[in-house]
């Protein structure tokens, strides 16, 4: 009975000191990819930063992430995605912003990126990845 009412009392503590809830509303947004850079040359099972540029449109926009689809032949589609504060003091910018997401290529061919630019727009750019080293 004692290891149980700690638990609970540590359950609690966890659950309140750790909550994401402070009030503030919030949701998620796509957002334009500029351009994306690769590596000249890849190989599989090497990991290989990729550098993004996208659009920030407001000051209420924060980057989130990325979406990160894989598809059908070697195919892969990217999308930006920003955490909205929508009742903040916000100012409309047209701000180009930086980040990047890891790309381990599991297999040897050329892959086509397909970067989210906004309503069925995408940018596509081919990797090459040789084998092995």
């Amino acid at each position: 009975m004692k290891k149980l009412m700690v638990a609970l009392i540590a359950l609690v503590a966890v659950t309140t000191s750790c909550s994401l809830d402070d009030g503030e509303d919030f949701y998620f947004e796509p957002v334009k990819i500029i351009s994306a850079t690769f590596p000249e040359e890849m190989n599989v099972g090497t990991t290989y930063t990729v550098e993004v540029v996208y659009e920030q449109t407001s000051t209420c926009h924060v980057f989130n992430g990325f979406n990160y689809l894989p598809g059908e032949n070697l195919t892969r589609t990217v999308t930006a995605v920003s955490t909205v504060y929508p009742e903040r003091l916000c100012e409309d910018s047209e701000l180009e912003r930086e980040a990047a997401f890891q790309f381990k290529p599991a297999e040897s061919g050329t892959y086509v990126f397909r970067f989210w630019q906004g309503e069925d727009q995408y940018l596509e750019i081919e990797a090459i990845v040789g084998g092995a080293n």
